[in-house]
């Protein structure tokens, strides 16, 4: 691994202009954490630590104008949302054990190897299950922290064509898995305006997804225009089983329970497909874009 680290490094001097060289050293850096990470027992013997906080010109230097770029980066930026949710830290937490208490990273290590941590969910080239995963994770986690939203926040955002693209199964998710793991040691607290710009200037977004909008609208951090939809773990769990019919009425119900008026009240579509849906609850959305997936699934009230 060390080698694989000096040889991107070796080619990012040669080159130190080309974001895709950068992306490379991110891939590496990730890598060498999960790396660590499988041997418990070696990695706290030795006190071994994950990568140190980057700076946030990392997303700068790296940022190659891809959909795959632009999704890992959200992807990585995720944190708990507000007050009382600290206990579940960044996304990082779902790949890595860290101790939570801790300013910079390091491992969480119990008597003699790194802790086995149950929020450890993150499977390794696995983009699908592992966001599908977090998902799930987060919401067991939330309720038993009473937490009423769902609790990943993104610092920055994909559009919401980036999205489809990814539900559609349209994207090199190896590529995004990889990134996203290295991406997460940056220092997200410092993340500012100029950063989300950067990210999120390339393509025009394309038309919602309808079926993307029923599940996301119904795993909301905070309420979307005072309209606050309870979470329930039911619709997640058809997905993930490929029932997407069934998880589509949940969810439909939801939002007729929380005073919005659906348009949509029938789906199909493969099993893929809903595991793709359920990984999507792990892709952070603009507020203005869930007012977009919100205008194109509901009718107005007063048209009620």
């Amino acid at each position: 691994m060390a080698r694989r680290i000096d040889d991107a490094l070796l080619t990012l001097a040669r080159d130190p202009g080309a974001p895709f060289r950068w992306g490379e050293l991110l891939i590496r850096i990730g890598e060498a954490e999960d790396l660590l990470a499988s041997r418990p027992k070696f990695t706290a013997e030795a006190r071994l630590k994950p990568a140190p906080r980057l700076s946030m010109d990392w997303l700068d230097l790296a940022r190659d104008g891809s959909v795959e770029f632009r999704l890992a980066a959200a992807i990585a930026s995720q944190v708990a949302p507000g007050k009382g949710s600290g206990a579940l830290g960044p996304i990082r937490a779902n790949c890595i054990p860290l101790d939570l208490q801790r300013r910079q990273p390091t491992f969480a290590a119990g008597a003699g190897a790194l802790l086995k941590d149950p929020a450890v969910v993150w499977r390794r080239g696995d983009l699908v299950t592992s966001l599908a995963s977090v998902a799930q994770r987060r919401l067991v986690d939330g309720a038993r922290l009473g937490l009423g939203g769902f609790p990943l926040v993104g610092n920055i955002f994909p559009g919401l064509h980036d999205v489809d693209l990814f539900i559609r199964g349209a994207t090199d998710d190896v590529r995004i898995a990889a990134l996203a793991r290295g991406l997460m040691a940056l220092d997200w607290e410092k993340c500012g305006t100029e950063h989300r710009t950067r990210v999120n200037q390339e393509p025009a977004d394309g038309r919602p997804m309808a079926l993307h909008a029923i599940f996301r609208l119904t795993h909301l951090s905070e309420p979307l225009d005072d309209a606050a939809v309870g979470l329930d773990r039911a619709p997640l769990r058809l997905l993930l089983a490929g029932r997407l019919d069934a998880a589509a009425r949940v969810a439909i119900q939801r939002l007729v329970s929380s005073g919005m008026h659906p348009k949509v009240r029938m789906v199909a579509g493969s099993a893929a497909l809903a595991r793709r849906l359920a990984a999507s609850l792990s892709i952070p959305i603009a507020r203005a874009d869930l007012n977009r997936l919100k205008r194109a699934v509901t009718k107005p009230e007063e048209s009620c």
